[in-house]
């Protein structure tokens, strides 16, 4: 009897820490939620204030190590017409170390290329391809995107944590292709997949896929806050 009296107030003392470690846990949480809260500047992020109505998309994925550079709610009368948040991966010293080599190559193609120029003016730069001098600005071109591709390396971590949380979102999801967001690939935004046909479309045709557009960012939005808060 004593045996199973003990085993009661033991599995009641791990139930009561558990609730506790969680309870601390979820203060922990929402410590760090006002933190980014307040280092997020709306009026940096969209000039018109149109990015309040991602700010909490916007904080979610920095605490799921997804930094954003700027976030915009979309708009039917100017650009963009549809919401968009730009990720910036967070740079490490190596990234940095690439990057300032890339622009070391950058400035001696720039001389390089406007030698050129000047040695072969009367041609057009697709027949200056076949001078000598060429060999040399080709060598300069690989080694420059060389040093870009080990610095995006450097980045690709952020990346590959928002197209996870992407495909567990759209795990038992479906919605019209338009309107599931992606990583575009200027500028590395998030946004609708449609976003590049709201520049043609009617007034009232682009309010009915803003609006689309919208709700699907939010429920994203629902989605990771969930993620963050539920996350040890």
């Amino acid at each position: 009897m004593k045996f199973f009296i003990r085993r009661f107030f033991l599995v009641i003392l791990f139930c009561s820490a558990s609730l506790i470690e969680a309870k601390e846990s979820k203060i922990s949480k929402q410590k760090q939620w006002e933190n980014v809260s307040n280092s997020i500047n709306l009026h940096g992020y969209c000039e018109i204030g149109g990015g309040a109505e991602n700010k909490d998309l916007a904080i979610a994925l920095t605490l799921m190590g997804i930094p954003t550079a700027s976030v915009c709610g979309g708009h039917l009368d100017l650009e963009p017409y549809c919401p968009k948040i730009n990720i910036v991966p967070a740079e490490t010293e190596k990234a940095r170390k690439f990057g300032a080599r890339a622009d070391t190559f950058q400035i001696k193609i720039d001389e390089q290329e406007k030698r050129i120029k000047e040695l072969y003016p009367e041609l057009s730069w697709r027949e200056r391809y076949s001078q000598p001098e060429m060999k040399g600005l080709t060598a300069l071109y690989k080694k420059y995107h060389n040093f870009i591709a080990k610095a995006e390396r450097e980045r690709l971590p952020t990346w590959e944590r928002l197209y996870s949380l992407l495909n567990a979102f759209y795990e038992d999801r479906s919605v019209e292709y338009d309107v599931r967001l992606v990583v575009s690939l200027v500028g590395g935004a998030l946004t609708n997949t449609g976003a590049v046909a709201q520049s043609f479309r009617t007034e009232e045709e682009r309010a009915q896929k803003l609006e689309a557009y919208k709700a699907e960012m939010k429920a994203f939005e629902a989605f990771v806050k969930k993620r963050v808060f539920s996350k040890k």
